[in-house]
């Protein structure tokens, strides 16, 4: 007996003796398994793992909800196009199963609509496809072969009369690209600048600036925007600025240039502000 190395009984290191040899044979009995089956199991998990890997695309139908009958359909968000006008574009009736409804093509389908801006989808148990939609805002008029035509702000022509036209800003471009950036632009003032918006007589394109030019209906000079910029609230925030702390001193200005934020450049005088 010493310090580090206590004598024990014989009893005591029969268990401890019996406890090893207990561990040692159920490591054997693994291995043994592992060395007979696992390996089986292994791959057979392999390729199960595999398959659904490549088939996940498929699982959804593998759910028996899909294989049921719609049986209601929902539709929000619509205010021009009615109820029954959604389903007939979607191409949807009661009675069909889940599985049979394409979501991407009933999405094309509805987009296809002028008065449709965006749409998204979902299922409700136990039987109901529901179609919620943003319809498009109209935010600007343009003379088109003869007609005055009113455009939303994806720059798609909306079923208005010519009289509607007359109560939104003008735009004048020739391209569609150039028609698309400012109903993007003057969609964009509306949301952030809305009693700035109410102030837009003519907006207009100008790619070797890469400007937007816009022309308010209570001064004399046109303002240029940047026509690939984020239009923040700051941007039209500085033109409120502009005109608070400098309009005395704008009489002569033919052009307001705000394409750099916290910059602004009058033509004609030759001056320059920083931070509005």
């Amino acid at each position: 007996m010493s310090l580090f190395h206590p004598r024990i009984g014989y009893n005591r290191r029969q268990r401890i003796l019996k406890r090893i040899a207990k561990v040692q044979h159920a490591f054997y009995m693994l291995w043994r398994w592992t060395y007979r089956r696992g390996i089986f199991y292994a791959v057979a998990l392999f390729g199960l793992g595999f398959g659904i890997e490549q088939g996940r695309d498929q699982l959804p139908e593998l759910n028996p909800l899909r294989w049921k009958n719609v049986k209601t359909f929902e539709v929000s968000g619509n205010n021009m196009v009615t109820f029954e006008d959604v389903l007939r574009i979607a191409v949807l009736d009661t009675g069909m199963l889940l599985k049979d409804i394409d979501v991407e093509q009933v999405k094309e389908r509805l987009l296809a609509e002028p008065w449709i801006s965006s749409v998204t989808t979902s299922e409700k148990f136990p039987s109901t496809f529901r179609i919620d939609i943003q319809e498009s805002t109209p935010i600007m008029s343009s003379l088109d072969a003869g007609r005055w035509v009113v455009y939303s702000e994806r720059g798609v022509v909306l079923p208005l009369s010519t009289q509607s036209a007359y109560a939104y800003p003008i735009v004048d471009v020739s391209t569609r690209e150039s028609r698309e950036v400012c109903a993007r632009f003057l969609f964009t003032m509306l949301k952030e600048a809305p009693e700035l918006y109410k102030k837009v007589s003519l907006v207009t394109v100008a790619p070797e600036e890469r400007a937007v030019e816009v022309f308010f209906n209570d001064v004399r000079f046109k303002t240029l925007f940047l026509m690939d910029g984020d239009w923040s609230k700051n941007v039209f925030a500085q033109y409120h600025k502009m005109m608070r702390n400098y309009s005395e001193s704008m009489v002569d200005v033919s052009v307001l240039d705000l394409r750099f934020e916290g910059f602004a450049y009058l033509r004609n005088l030759g001056s320059r502000r920083k931070n509005g």
